[in-house]
């Protein structure tokens, strides 16, 4: 499977709730605020979630390319489609056919987003998306993967303002 499910706001709630109960079980005395943290946690989800699905509403069914396969859980969530990865396979490097087949699959698709996240490099993406006419955004699926990415709902903010920011500007 794809281990990169935190992307989905709705799978962090669950996932903050699995540590305040884990936390809870080790630490009996301290449960309530474990849980009630949780709560808050979840509570402040709900309220962006709803923000960033209307945010990103206009652009759904949009198609992109990603660099690596991090981004299942956040496209399926804000209904995005990643029509290919620059990476063939996880961590292997592209050839010139692939890469050759993917700038001939993006302009079939008409294809004007190529995520790619701070570690990777760079040359390829703006290799391609200077034969293709699309733009490199770069999203980051870790807090602190980038300066504005403070928090968890800061990180989510970061990405959708980022995509919103280079689909605004092609329509």
């Amino acid at each position: 499977g794809n281990p990169h499910y935190w992307l989905d706001p709705v799978n962090a709630k669950i996932m903050a709730d699995n540590i305040a109960s884990s936390f809870a079980r080790i630490f009996p005395e301290r449960a309530n605020q474990f849980h009630t943290r949780a709560q808050v946690f979840a509570g402040r989800i709900d309220v962006k979630l709803a923000e960033w699905e209307k945010t990103l509403a206009p652009w759904r069914g949009e198609a992109i390319v990603a660099y690596h396969r991090s981004w299942p859980y956040f496209t399926e969530r804000f209904g995005l489609k990643v029509i290919d990865h620059l990476e063939p396979r996880p961590g292997i490097p592209p050839t010139a056919k692939h890469l050759a087949e993917l700038i001939n699959r993006m302009g079939e698709e008409d294809v004007s987003i190529i995520v790619r996240e701070p570690h990777h490099e760079t040359r390829t993406p703006k290799k391609i998306a200077g034969a293709t006419g699309a733009e490199v955004v770069t999203l980051t699926q870790f807090v602190g993967g980038v300066p504005k990415a403070e928090d968890y709902i800061s990180m989510i903010d970061h990405n959708v303002n980022q995509l919103v920011s280079v689909l605004s500007e092609g329509k």
